[in-house]
């Protein structure tokens, strides 16, 4: 199947090397990717927003997507799920140098990653036939968070307790890199009303996801009234 001018094959981490389409790539001389090491060649030639978590990530990659359409800057986007939007499909493509994509901790995948702004949504108890604990997941999301490029964003879920726990450290990545660290909540919010009045999608982790987006429309000096009118549209994938 490999066709007669292929120079590169991309891989999902869930192929084998014995595969007979690796094995006949490898036999030709062809540069072999994994789909995270492909990805991560993309974010540096972008302004990458990279969206991770435990949980929350499609949903807060759509929102965002979303927002930056409404608001004319035509992002690239890669997501986990396909979209109503993007006409049933996980993948959109923008003309602007912003790309949106979801940086998933699987087997530590999101370390190809270097994004311009990232967001994490929260830290759980996930995929520990690979991390076989919660410190060895946090130290991995520690070493994500630094690859977040010199003078970029962080913009991080403070109502996570796992996450939070890290601010410390954080913020000695934060003085290193040079970028500047935005925490979100749910609580305290004088507007939350309005966000609930906009927001199409139930539960309060989905409102979690909105304020991420709403932090990053901050961050972007994009209107609050833009995001809020983009949360309208969505109603899930």
């Amino acid at each position: 199947n490999l066709p007669k001018n292929a120079d590169l094959v991309v891989k999902s981490t869930a192929v084998p090397n014995t595969n007979p389409e690796i094995r006949a790539a490898g036999k030709l001389g062809l540069n072999i990717l994994s789909y995270p090491e492909a990805l991560g060649w993309l974010t540096k030639t972008y302004d990458t927003i990279a969206i991770s978590g435990s949980h929350g990530k499609s949903t807060t990659a759509a929102l965002t997507s979303l927002m930056l359409m409404k608001a004319n800057e035509d992002p690239t986007v890669i997501i986990g799920t396909k979209l109503k939007e993007f006409g049933d499909k996980n993948f959109r493509s923008g003309k602007s140098n912003l790309l949106v994509i979801e940086a998933d901790e699987w087997r530590a995948a999101f370390l190809n990653y270097s994004p311009f702004i990232t967001i994490v949504t929260n830290i759980d108890l996930e995929h520990l036939d690979f991390y076989k604990n919660l410190n060895n997941l946090k130290k991995t999301f520690l070493k994500f968070i630094e690859r977040t490029r010199e003078g970029g964003g962080l913009i991080l879920n403070h109502d996570d307790k796992n996450l939070y726990s890290l601010r410390s450290a954080i913020l000695k990545i934060a003085k290193k890199k040079k970028f500047k660290v935005f925490w979100y909540s749910t609580r305290n919010r004088p507007n939350l009303s309005r966000i609930k009045a906009n927001l199409r999608i139930p539960g309060e982790h989905n409102l979690s996801n909105a304020m991420a987006t709403l932090a990053l429309a901050r961050v972007l000096k994009i209107k609050e009234s833009t995001a809020l009118r983009a949360f309208s549209r969505y109603r899930g994938a």
